[in-house]
């Protein structure tokens, strides 16, 4: 840059402003870079052609800038704080009819928006009017209509007169008719003429309320192009943005949570499970002694243990220890499939299947219950014989 000399970049900056390369924005930048520049861009003539470019409306501008551009010329050569002073002239003047033309437009933006907001206040206005007076008119349409079904009672009631009916409802009937004062033909014609009104005003209605409804959004868009920002929009856009993230991460951490509570909920019901489940049969050469081949047997001798029955004692024991322990039995064999009649069948007959129940003898115990069915079955049939033979 030091190479060049001042003359020269004057040039230069002339003819960019000439052929609209350079304008008033780009030479305020450039004159912010360095000294020499910033002296070079306060030069006269080029705010001169700026002003002729930017502001041509003003021929007393042009013919006072035109006279004051060649005084300031001879004067350059003679006098240097002469030209420094009209530089400040030329800047300032530029500057005062900027910020002038920048009002200007700033106010003009004010006012459409502010007659674009009326607008919208003033189709609000319009709509809220409509619905009060579509609603007046459903009122007296539904009034004509309580009106016309009690005219059409009436004249019921005329038609009814003329049939034979109990003097009560004969009375009423007459009653109904004297209330009233106009003949019901041209009642039901003036009340259906006033209904077909009242549909015809509500159908206008609905007809003037779409169209400013559509009117209203029509401005309503006009409003938001008008009032666009880039900036103040972007900033908005990036809230917007923000807030749907913030909502995002609040669901996705409130699904997550329930898929937490889920599992931990599913985990504990499994531990449940298995602390109150009967254990599963094992048929490796490592099983438990208590163990049989028959899932049955390790069902019922799992719910034995629950109920501290198994081991089964060797002792003898009470009476009462005995019955309640026998009756859980005989609920046990039930469920696990012995389909066999226990009814009558004596606590020591139980303990005796239980017994050998322990001592793994499946068979026997199959074998022992049988026979117990069977006595019991034989006792019952005798029973019933001796009855049938007492009634007779």
């Amino acid at each position: 840059m030091s190479m060049l000399p001042d003359e020269l970049w004057t040039r230069i900056m002339e003819l960019g402003i000439q052929t609209k390369t350079l304008d008033h924005k780009n030479l305020c930048c450039l004159s912010i870079t360095c000294r020499r520049l910033h002296r070079l861009a306060a030069d006269d003539s080029l705010w001169s052609c700026f002003l002729l470019s930017d502001f041509p409306s003003s021929a007393r501008d042009f013919n006072f800038l035109k006279n004051d551009d060649n005084s300031t010329s001879t004067v350059r050569d003679n006098n240097c704080s002469s030209s420094s002073a009209a530089n400040v002239k030329f800047k300032s003047l530029y500057r005062i009819r900027y910020e002038k033309d920048r009002e200007q437009k700033r106010l003009a933006h004010r006012r459409v928006v502010l007659r674009i907001e009326s607008e919208i206040a003033e189709r609000l206005r319009k709509i809220q009017e409509i619905e009060l007076q579509t609603s007046v008119e459903k009122e007296k349409m539904n009034k004509a209509v309580a009106e016309l079904l009690n005219v059409h009672k009436v004249r019921q009631a005329s038609v009814a007169l003329n049939v034979w009916q109990p003097e009560i409802i004969r009375g009423r009937q007459r009653q109904m008719i004297q209330q009233s004062n106009v003949p019901v033909d041209f009642r039901i014609n003036a009340l259906e003429m006033e209904l077909s009104l009242c549909k015809q005003q509500i159908a206008g209605f609905d007809k003037a309320l779409r169209v400013e409804k559509r009117r209203l959004d029509e401005a309503k868009e006009q409003l938001a192009s008008v009032k666009y920002h880039p900036l103040q929009d972007f900033s908005s856009t990036s809230c917007q943005q923000n807030e749907c993230m913030a909502t995002t991460t609040r669901a996705a951490l409130r699904f997550w949570l329930m898929a937490v509570i889920t599992v931990v909920f599913i985990i504990i019901i499994i531990i449940g499970f298995l602390q109150f489940s009967p254990p599963s049969v094992s048929t490796s050469a490592g099983g438990s002694d208590d163990e049989s081949d028959d899932p049955r047997v390790n069902t019922l001798l799992w719910c034995l243990r629950r109920k501290n029955i198994m081991p089964f004692p060797r002792g003898p024991f009470s009476s009462e220890e005995e019955e309640s322990r026998a009756w859980y039995c005989r609920d046990i064999f039930r469920a696990m499939g012995y389909s066999y009649d226990f009814t009558g069948i004596l606590p020591s007959d139980y303990l005796e299947a239980l017994r050998l129940l322990h001592g793994k003898d499946q068979a026997a115990m199959d074998d022992h219950i049988r026979r117990l069915s069977l006595q019991q079955q034989r006792r019952n049939e005798t029973l019933s014989r001796l009855r049938l033979y007492d009634s007779n």
